[in-house]
């Protein structure tokens, strides 16, 4: 680094202003440089000068030798200079021409104590230095680095300075020394604009904005902030030094070559949406537009696509530096070098912008996650000046402050994808990657089974395809069955789901107090109806209540609601809402019942008599609270919530009334024992039941669908039964229950 003749220049010209300005120490070092490149000629020159000075030297001034004492070396001052004297020094001087050391140690005896002559000396070394190097400094790495930055970052010849200098101070000993540590302090503003303002021959209201947090070295991330003050970048440091790895540009953005993208049609997003977006990006002014949602759920697949519509080249700001680590600073850099240079035709993106626009603090945020986020007023203030198209794309929204999210100007939110949705993911995905060892009714499936977004699907189906040893096409769906239920597990924990209906299933065997093909209808209506007025209806929700003795079918019937509806089921527990944290609690029922309003889905909470806890009957102030947030939600939840219950005592009296339906789930009579009793074990009984068994399968008691469930997986490995062994288990479930069981009523 010290080879370079341009860095070796500024710093002895800054060891000049330092001299100059502070008055600071004689410094030989910048003598005994300047003889390196000074020609003969130039040396004699310059002695010229100092034979000059010479015979001005007053007779009384202090000059010293070293000779030889106790302690070693000492100073001897010299009470006059003698022409003897004068003499010695000429002739060392005529031979110092090809000695720097020596030519600079005479300089430094003659000059002790002739400090304005001394200026006037090193000025004129300087001079000549520059002359000399000004050619020489055209190859210098630093000098086409530094001009590099300049323009990229737009600075001013007073900026680009500054930054040099930043630069010296880490790096050159020689600087580092003579300014003893005094870096841009934060702290002490005021002393460091000072410092600086003299330093640099700068106005200090000038050189204020140079070093305030606004100013464009610091809000462009070449000058961050330390716990020591101001210091210059790493990046930049590297780059400077000529030792980093990638152009500067390439270490900022890069081009997308958009390959292999989809059709906007092939996207989960509204086509108004979409048409909206389209429209903005094609217009001839600067637009911000914040794509946004859980991870994998297509954002960054979807701004490909809507570069590649609009026809416009598409560059992705840099997530990681050089080194491979994620750097706020580093990407701050990125964006504003983007802005500087790219055209306004162009279309930037900034994935994974999260710490960038998530700039409110969350209470449970670690000190760690809180260094990463910047000040609102930087973003706010790239949001207002952008000349260019910018896309945003973020996996939270909740720590950006109002005053950011008004300024972009459009937001598009990506959700988890619906049953429906995912089938069409898994369809493209498999003509793309062009899968065969899936069928359709096998996507059906997998699309019901697995709540993976289109990310988690599109990386499963692509280890699958890597994975050679795999030669079989059952071996490659199991392999991508595990891959997708531990990705899912990963992805959202243990969810609570509903097994898929039965297929010996009927509604025509419960005991219902209403008929099951009238409660669908209603629900079929509401949903239609809802389509039809999705802005303001004038009935917005639909809450049925099942409630009945366990094992009655009520959540066998949720699910043939939802099949039939074409809709799916968001199953909620007790464990989905109760949190040990003071307050988590409603959070997480304000969000189920956010989400589930925003997918389309129905709501089933399952033994509801544990949320809707009796307010007049507890004295948990907790219990009170989540109840009441629970009937808040209810009344303006967007959708149809079912309620199941085999508990009435324990519900709170006040959540019947906003149930629209109150469905009562009975004991099976004899024809709904009957009918059943053929769908579930018609294949395996040895006979089929004549009247004396039809006699003891009517006596049997307190029977439910749970009951023949039990009974049909006991024997399920069993090629055939007797119809009387099936009764008699039939009838020993029915006993195992109290005595005083009876039908729950209102």
């Amino acid at each position: 680094m010290k080879k370079d003749k341009y860095l070796v220049y500024k710093a002895n010209n800054y060891g000049l202003r330092l001299i100059q300005v502070f008055k600071k120490k004689f410094e030989i070092k910048i003598f005994e440089y300047a003889h390196g490149l000074f020609s003969e000629t130039q040396i004699k020159s310059i002695n010229k000068l100092i034979y000059k000075e010479m015979s001005l030297f007053s007779q009384n001034a202090k000059m010293y030798k070293l000779e030889p004492g106790r302690h070693g070396r000492r100073k001897v001052y010299l009470k006059h200079i003698d022409e003897d004297f004068l003499k010695a020094f000429r002739n060392d001087l005529a031979e110092s021409v090809l000695d720097g050391y020596a030519w600079s140690k005479v300089i430094e005896k003659m000059y002790l104590n002739k400090k304005e002559a001394y200026y006037k000396l090193l000025e004129e070394v300087l001079n000549q230095i520059k002359i000399n190097l000004e050619k020489k400094c055209i190859d210098s790495p630093l000098l086409k680095n530094t001009k590099k930055i300049k323009s990229v970052f737009k600075l001013s010849e007073h900026e680009i300075e500054i930054l040099t200098f930043m630069f010296l101070i880490e790096n050159d000993n020689h600087i580092k020394e003579m300014f003893d540590g005094h870096k841009i302090d934060m702290s002490n503003l005021v002393k460091s604009i000072t410092l600086y303002s003299r330093f640099f021959n700068i106005p200090p209201r000038k050189m204020k904005d140079y070093l305030s947090k606004d100013s464009k070295m610091v809000k462009s991330g070449l000058l961050e902030k330390s716990h020591l003050g101001l210091k210059i970048s790493q990046y930049v440091e590297t780059y400077f030094a000529g030792i980093s790895k990638m152009d500067l540009i390439d270490n900022y953005f890069k081009l997308d070559k958009m390959n292999n993208t989809l059709s906007l049609q092939d996207h989960i997003v509204p086509s108004a949406n979409i048409a909206s977006m389209v429209s903005l990006l094609r217009t001839n002014k600067g637009c911000n537009i914040l794509l946004y949602g859980k991870p994998g759920t297509g954002k960054t697949e979807f701004s490909k696509t809507l570069a590649e519509e609009v026809g416009c080249p598409v560059y992705y700001i840099n997530q990681y530096d050089e080194e491979g680590e994620e750097n706020l600073s580093h990407r701050k850099s990125a964006i504003i070098a983007a802005q500087n240079i790219l055209k306004p035709n162009c279309i930037i993106v900034v994935d994974e912008c999260d710490p960038i626009i998530n700039t409110m603090d969350s209470m449970w945020a670690c000190e760690e996650s809180k260094t990463l986020k910047d000040s609102k007023a930087w973003i706010n203030d790239l949001l207002e000046r952008t000349k260019h198209k910018v896309i945003w794309i973020t996996n939270r929204t909740g720590e950006i402050d109002p005053s950011t999210k008004r300024r972009f100007s459009y937001s598009q939110e990506f959700k988890d994808l619906t049953k429906t949705q995912r089938l069409k993911v898994w369809e493209i995905v498999a003509a793309k990657n062009k899968i065969t060892y899936l069928n359709k009714a096998e996507m059906v499936e997998l699309a019901a089974k697995y709540r993976i977004n289109a990310g988690g699907i599109s990386l499963a189906t692509q280890d699958v395809s890597a994975m050679k040893s795999l030669k079989s096409n059952i071996d490659k769906k199991v392999m991508l069955e595990n891959l997708l239920k531990q990705h899912e597990k990963f992805q959202f924990g243990k969810v609570s789901k509903l097994v898929t209906k039965s297929s010996s299933y009927s509604s025509n065997v419960l005991n219902l107090d209403t008929n099951p093909d009238e409660i669908l209808n209603r629900l079929r209506m509401f949903t239609d109806y809802l389509k039809e007025n999705p802005v303001n209806p004038e009935i917005h929700n639909m809450n049925v209540l099942f409630y009945g003795p366990p094992g009655t079918g009520k959540t066998e019937f949720v699910k043939h609601l939802a099949e039939s509806l074409g809709l799916e089921v968001n199953l909620k527990r007790l464990s989905d809402i109760k949190s040990m944290w003071y307050g988590e609690s409603l959070k997480n029922i304000s969000r189920i019942f956010t989400e589930t309003e925003e997918s389309g889905k129905i709501l089933f909470l399952d033994e509801a008599d544990s949320f809707f806890t009796d307010r007049q009957n507890t004295h948990s102030e907790h219990s009170k609270e989540e109840t009441n947030e629970l009937l808040t939600q209810m009344e303006n939840f967007k959708g149809i919530m079912i309620c199941s219950t085999n508990l009435m005592d324990g519900m709170d009296q006040a959540v019947m009334r906003r149930f629209t339906m109150k469905i009562s789930f009975g004991y099976l009579d004899d024809k709904g024992k009957e009918e059943l009793f053929h769908r579930a074990f018609g294949d395996v009984i040895e006979k089929d039941l004549d009247q004396e068994l039809l006699n003891k399968l009517s006596e049997i008691k307190f029977l439910t669908p749970g009951d023949f469930k039990v009974v049909k997986h006991k024997h399920f490995f069993e090629e055939k039964v007797a119809s009387e062994v099936i009764i008699s288990e039939l009838a020993r479930e029915s006993g195992l229950k109290r005595e005083s069981a009876r039908r729950i009523g209102l």
